[in-house]
C-alpha cells in the first residue's frame, strides 16, 4: 500500500450494471432491457526467496579435484496473507556435495535434491515482522575446467505454498 503499509487480506469488488433499449421485433418486445453482476476478487500474497552464500573453508579462490565449503542462507518473506506448506526446494549439481543443514532440511542423495520445510508462513513476514531464514552447507568440488568460473552451488531454488486466503498455489 501507500507509504510502505501491507493491507492483509485484500480483496477488491468489481460491479457491472448494462443497460439498453430493445427495439421492437415481430413478437412486438420492446423496452429497457437491464443487468447486474458482482464479484469479489481475493488478492495472493507475494512471496519472495532471497539466497546469499558465505565461504567457510578450502582453497579461495576455488582450486581443481579440492574441497572448498559454502554456507547458503535462503530467507523468506511473505506480504500479506498465511502461506500453508511453505517450502523451498532445490537440485544440487553433480560437482556440490550435501554437508549438513538447519531444522527442517532434508537431503535425498538418490534425487541430489535438497527441501526446506517452512510449514506456516505468517502475512507480514519479512514486511516489518522479522524474515524466515535457514542455512545449510555444501562442499564445491571443482573440475578443471570450472577453476576461475562463477560455478553454481545449487540449481533453482523454488519457493512454494498455498495461500490460505486467496486459495490458490503461490510460488517465487
Amino acid at each position: 500500500g501507500q507509504g510502505g503499509t501491507i493491507y492483509t487480506k485484500p480483496t477488491a469488488t468489481l460491479s457491472l450494471s448494462v443497460q439498453g433499449q430493445r427495439p421492437g421485433d415481430t413478437s412486438g418486445l420492446s423496452g429497457a432491457v437491464t443487468s447486474a453482476a458482482t464479484t469479489q476478487i481475493s488478492f495472493a500474497s507475494q512471496i519472495t526467496l532471497i539466497a546469499a552464500s558465505q565461504y567457510l573453508s578450502g582453497p579461495q579462490p576455488p582450486v581443481a579435484n579440492q574441497a572448498s565449503t559454502y554456507s547458503l542462507t535462503w530467507s523468506v518473506k511473505n506480504s500479506s496473507n498465511a502461506v500453508g506448506s511453505a517450502s523451498v526446494s532445490t537440485v544440487l549439481p553433480a560437482y556440490v556435495s550435501y554437508v549438513s543443514g538447519g531444522a527442517g532440511i532434508r537431503y535425498v542423495s538418490g534425487s541430489r535434491t535438497l527441501t526446506w520445510q517452512i510449514g506456516d508462513l505468517q502475512a507480514s513476514t519479512g514486511y516489518p515482522k522479522a524474515a524466515v531464514s535457514n542455512s545449510f552447507q555444501v562442499s564445491l568440488m571443482p573440475s578443471t575446467s570450472q577453476v576461475g568460473q562463477a560455478v553454481p552451488l545449487t540449481g533453482t531454488a523454488v519457493l512454494s505454498g498455498t495461500d490460505r486466503f486467496a486459495n490458490v498455489k503461490v510460488e517465487a
